[in-house]
């Protein structure tokens, strides 16, 4: 049998494999009780907190960019964790963009951690699967803005999501 995280992932085995031969379940991630708490952002929090690997899939572009925009009409703060291979290409952006006092790129982090890094998460990512990072934000009661890909429409309602790569919406 199979089992998919989320009921996009099972439709896209369908569209490129066809239906499977045996039974199959869609079993959403979850989180563990003691993963559920009130996790306050820290005093010295961001607005906005993106957690993940720092490449193109993620949309790492697309907030630097919508922060720009935003940074016009509002004085307004991101952190930006975890690292990969475009971490200097995108510092090199946010320079460019006027930012770099305004975004932080503190390296990989525990979540917990990164969580407290910033009052809102932003997940801009062109794609997905299920991600545990929005399961842990709304476990600790954090505000989400993500995305409109993969299995994360599965999550969050509509009035959270934007359309991948749409800065403007971001």
């Amino acid at each position: 049998g199979a089992i998919f995280v989320c009921d996009c992932e099972r439709r896209l085995f369908e569209a490129k494999l066809g239906a499977p031969a045996r039974p199959c379940a869609v079993v959403h991630n979850g989180l563990w009780p003691e993963e559920f708490s009130a996790g306050l952002p820290s005093d010295a929090a961001s607005d906005f907190v993106f957690i993940g690997d720092l490449r193109p899939i993620k949309g790492v572009d697309v907030l630097i960019e919508a922060m720009a925009l935003l940074v016009q009409r509002h004085d307004v703060t991101a952190t930006i964790v975890g690292d990969g291979p475009q971490q200097a290409e995108y510092a090199g952006l946010a320079q460019r963009r006027g930012l770099a006092s305004r975004l932080a790129f503190p390296g990989r982090l525990a979540t917990a951690e990164a969580l407290s890094r910033g009052r809102t998460l932003v997940l801009p990512s062109r794609a997905e699967s299920f991600p545990y990072v929005v399961l842990e934000a709304a476990a600790q009661a954090k505000p989400v803005v993500a995305s409109s890909v993969g299995g994360i429409p599965e999550v969050l309602p509509a009035d959270c999501l934007v359309p991948a790569g749409d800065a403007i919406r971001l």
